[in-house]
């Protein structure tokens, strides 16, 4: 998934102006959900990912970032 990732940023991404946030965003994503496969990425892949977020488990406040 990271490899889509980068990919989008450098063929779209980068043209935005918050850009690099959004990447970061992205990619931090990524990170918690163990960058599976694109083919491996689904709804509940998302739904999990989204759920542990608002248990507080994963933070992304800038000073925080961190992923278990």
């Amino acid at each position: 998934m990271s490899y889509l990732i980068n990919t989008w940023f450098n063929s779209h991404g980068k043209t935005l102006d918050n850009s690099e946030k959004v990447k970061g965003i992205l990619t931090f994503i990524c990170e918690c959900i163990n960058n599976p496969l694109v083919d491996d990425f689904t709804t509940k892949t998302f739904t999990n990912y989204r759920n542990k977020r608002m248990l507080d488990e994963f933070f992304r406040i800038e000073k925080r970032k961190q992923c278990h």
